[in-house]
């Protein structure tokens, strides 16, 4: 018997007893007709550049003149191809730097200061003019003008127009339809869509002075935004971690004007168990033609990517082999430059790109993990006396080592879990393997919850499940 719910996305709810199904770096992928047919493994971190002094990297950018620039500790670094870093200038250090540009110049904020690197000069000068309110988190781009949102107010900032430095003090705006203070803004389709707390507002451009910008009356929505470093684009549409005045912990994406929800109560339920989520931070990327929206909770220690082809959620993270946890995805910041999908790592001073053929985390190991329940049994004793697994096999050795996959199941619902059943998942050129677990005995009175995971670094695509 086939077993269905397999090949779906992570699903671990408030009682283990309902669901407890994991998927931990590994994303279903679908068919041409829509029906999804394997569990594949997400990309690997492989190592591009090296950040002097070990600094840890709070952004990076890729500029609309092709050229890349990252914030390492105090430093503003380009990279170039190949994984040079020079040295362009200092700044304050931040935790997070947002950057935007207008073919000329590129603005850099992380919530102290802001900067302004000019392309033909390679100078970097902090901004001074009187109007630019530091403390900023996010810079946006429109039409010939950079925008900012001043934190714990509710105002608007605009430059002049193709002039990053000037900033003039009737170029200020009320976000004002309610009360509630700003958090970031963003631009798409050309209007700028600017969170608050518990709501959020459209302004599109009408060239006029001293604000060119106006709001549109049709676009106020009543769903805020938790973190402003959580807003992000994607598939030609806005996804952030929203807030209302009735809650916080839901994942929306913007249909037109309207917030649809997009997370899952599993990923809400998980959200809600954070004490801090306002230092949520996001990036988005394309590969193999899956969309994914990767959110990273540091206080939360956890990860979590949708993928909006397939509109299904999984985990990707680290782990542990002393303390046997998982905890957050080491890359945070994302930058597409030089063909690759070039993330940062939040621990180390490392720049990888993500490459669907590299089977580890840099020098670590990586596991992937999933588990999922079989099916009912009205509250009767079963018998499994076989488990298939059909997945992609004869991938060969591993130094020497034959790639194994572990089982291990439990019969209350997860909390407590058998002894774990290795086996091989097949040498070089046994494509056809199998890998099979007899004599699983009889379960509880609740369906059986089976987890299969393994850390060997090979190519794993996985199936099917069958059960006898």
């Amino acid at each position: 018997m086939k077993m269905k719910g397999f090949l779906s996305g992570t699903d671990v709810q408030r009682s283990l007893n309902l669901t407890d199904n994991r998927l931990i770096n590994l994303y279903p992928t679908s068919n041409d007709d829509g029906s999804v047919g394997a569990l594949v493994a997400t990309p690997g971190l492989e190592l591009y550049a090296t950040i002097p002094a070990a600094a840890i990297a709070s952004g990076i950018y890729t500029s609309t003149v092709g050229r890349c620039f990252m914030v390492a500790g105090t430093t503003l670094y380009e990279i170039t191809a190949g994984g040079t870093l020079t040295s362009r200038g200092t700044v304050t250090a931040g935790t997070v730097s947002r950057m935007s540009d207008n073919g000329v110049e590129l603005i850099i904020v992380n919530g102290t200061n802001g900067w302004l690197f000019t392309f033909a000069t390679n100078v970097l000068a902090q901004i001074t003019a009187a109007a630019f309110p530091n403390g900023c988190k996010t810079v946006s781009y429109m039409n010939g003008r950079f925008v900012v949102v001043e934190p714990n107010t509710q105002n608007m900032y605009v430059s002049s127009r193709l002039i990053g430095s000037t900033w003039d003090s009737m170029n200020v705006a009320t976000v004002d339809s309610n009360p509630d203070r700003v958090i970031g803004q963003i631009v798409s389709h050309n209007e700028l869509i600017i969170f608050c707390e518990d709501s959020g507002e459209v302004w599109y451009d009408t060239d006029q002075y001293p604000v060119p910008f106006v709001r549109n009356e049709s676009g106020i929505f009543e769903v805020g935004c938790i973190s402003p470093y959580a807003i992000t684009k994607i598939d030609n549409s806005v996804i952030w971690l929203g807030k209302s005045s009735t809650g916080l912990g839901v994942i929306y994406r913007l249909n037109g004007y309207t917030p649809t929800r997009i997370s899952t109560y599993s990923i809400e339920y998980a959200i809600q168990q954070m004490t801090d989520t306002s230092d949520a931070i996001a990036f988005t990327y394309q590969q193999d033609g899956h969309h994914f929206y990767v959110i990273t909770f540091p206080t939360g220690n956890k990860t979590f990517a949708y993928d909006v082809n397939t509109q299904m959620w999984h985990e990707r993270a680290n782990f542990s082999t002393v303390t046997g946890n998982f905890f957050r995805w080491e890359a945070q910041e994302y930058a597409y430059f030089d063909g690759k999908h070039l993330v940062c790592d939040y621990t180390e001073g490392n720049i990888y790109s993500l490459e669907m053929n590299v089977y580890t985390d840099g020098s670590d190991k990586r596991k992937w993990l999933r588990s999922w329940r079989s099916p009912a049994t009205d509250m009767k004793r079963v018998v499994h006396s076989k488990l298939t697994l059909e997945m992609e096999s004869g991938v060969g050795l591993v130094g020497g080592v034959d790639p194994q996959v572990m089982l291990r199941y439990s019969n209350d619902g997860g909390h407590n879990w058998s002894s774990e059943l290795w086996r091989s998942m097949g040498a070089i050129g046994e494509f056809s393997k199998k890998v099979i677990w007899h004599r699983l005995g009889m379960t509880g009175e609740q369906p059986r919850v089976y987890e299969i995971s393994g850390n060997t670094p090979v190519k794993t695509i996985l199936l099917a499940t069958y059960l006898e």
